[in-house]
Formats: structure tokens, C-alpha cells, sequence
């Protein structure tokens, strides 16, 4: 009797042991498709040239987890900008970084001008001039020249509208930094940050044509106002 109940405890830890084996087996299988799939999906838009992976090949599922998100990204999900404030923003970066790519052009450069600079491509120069500039000169209170929309806004002032929006907007929408470190680096608090690139989008959007914006844009010029005279 007690030898067939020490079998029949040896032959069901033997069929417990299968099973958790074979549950890991499938647990395995699960993985290994998942991590195919994430492989297929980064590399589809690559080829392998000598060894190396050329193309376009995203992160893999694990980097992107602990990749730190887009300050535009949060604002747009959290409904505090609109999707032609997040267009504006995403041709903010364009912009910037082409203007930035093309004065650290090498003199070899297939696209180069007199003086070995790289030439900005014409349809981003043309955003560059007829949206980019006016947007910054406004922020930072510098007329320029006969702008259509210049009319729409009182006489921008000497001291600028704001120009630690024109600042911020650069460092959160071309460089990446939170919005907790923009204020921490202003002296802001209670979430004014997320207020300042909400004003100077708005404004890029609406000297862009794409929405109106000119109640915010004069609101939040009087709240500054007000509050630089508080602090002054």
C-alpha cells in the first residue's frame, strides 16, 4: 500500500512537471513569434549591406519602452494643443534642424554654395521665411518687414511678446525637454510651462493660416504682462 502510494506521488509530480514544461515550451514559442514579428517590423524598411543594417530600423520593443516620450506627443494626447499646433510644432523641428544641417554641411556636400554651406532644400526655405521667421521675430519682438498677418496683433513691443515661449518652444519641441525641466530651468511652477508652448504654437498656427488663435494668443499676452509687472 505505501509503495503504490510513493509511485502514484512519483507519477503525478512526473505529469506536474510535463505540464509546467510544457507550458514553458509554449511560453517560449510565444515569445520567440513576438520577437520575430518585432524583428520583421524595425528591419522591413532595411537591407543588410556587408554585414550592416542600412534603412530605416526603429528600436527595438524593450528600447522603445524606456525611450522618454514627446513633450509634443503628451500635449497632444492630454488635449492641450490642437492637431494644427502639433503640425506646427512637427514643421518647428523641420525647419530647425534642416536650418541647423545645412550650416554644418561639409564643403563636399552634393548641395553646396558658394563658401562650401550646404543649401537649404527651396520648399523649406519658403516655410522658413514666409512661417519660421515671423513666428520667432514676434516672440521675441523684432519687426519684420511687411508681413500680411503683422496687422492682426497690436504694435509688437521693444521688449518682445515673450521671449522665453520662442526659447522653450526650441528646447521642448527641437531638443525633447520635458516640460518638468523647461520650468524647472524658468522658475515656473503649476504646470505654466505646458501654457507658454500653447501660446507660442497657437501663434505659429495662426500666422501660419491654419486656425485661429487670436483670443489665446491676446489672453495669454496680457496674463504675461501682468505677470512679468508682478515680478518686475
Amino acid at each position: 500500500m505505501i509503495n503504490d502510494t510513493a509511485r502514484n506521488a512519483v507519477h503525478d509530480r512526473l505529469i506536474d512537471s510535463r505540464k509546467a514544461d510544457a507550458s514553458r515550451q509554449r511560453s517560449l514559442r510565444v515569445l520567440r513569434g513576438e520577437a520575430n514579428a518585432d524583428e520583421y517590423e524595425r528591419t522591413r524598411h532595411s537591407n543588410v549591406f556587408e554585414g550592416m543594417e542600412l534603412g530605416f530600423v526603429r528600436p527595438t520593443a524593450q528600447t522603445e519602452s524606456k525611450l522618454r516620450r514627446d513633450p509634443v506627443d503628451t500635449l497632444s494626447s492630454n488635449g492641450r494643443i490642437s492637431k494644427a499646433q502639433v503640425k506646427a510644432a512637427q514643421e518647428i523641428r523641420l525647419i530647425y534642424e534642416t536650418l541647423v544641417c545645412s550650416m554644418l554641411a561639409r564643403a563636399s556636400s552634393p548641395e553646396r554654395v558658394g563658401g562650401g554651406r550646404g543649401q537649404m532644400p527651396g520648399h523649406i526655405a519658403d516655410l522658413h521665411m514666409e512661417h519660421y521667421l515671423p513666428w520667432a521675430y514676434y516672440l521675441g519682438g523684432r519687426p519684420y518687414g511687411a508681413h500680411p498677418l503683422k496687422d492682426k496683433f497690436m504694435k509688437i513691443p521693444k521688449r518682445g511678446r515673450c521671449r522665453p515661449a520662442l526659447e522653450s518652444a526650441i528646447s521642448v519641441v527641437v531638443d525633447g525637454l520635458t516640460l518638468a525641466a523647461c520650468e524647472t530651468l524658468n522658475g515656473w511652477r503649476h504646470g505654466f510651462a505646458s501654457e507658454v508652448i500653447d501660446y507660442a504654437l497657437a501663434v505659429y498656427s495662426e500666422f501660419a493660416g491654419w486656425e485661429q488663435h487670436k483670443d489665446k494668443i491676446n489672453e495669454f499676452e496680457h496674463n504675461w504682462r501682468k505677470r512679468a509687472r508682478a515680478m518686475a
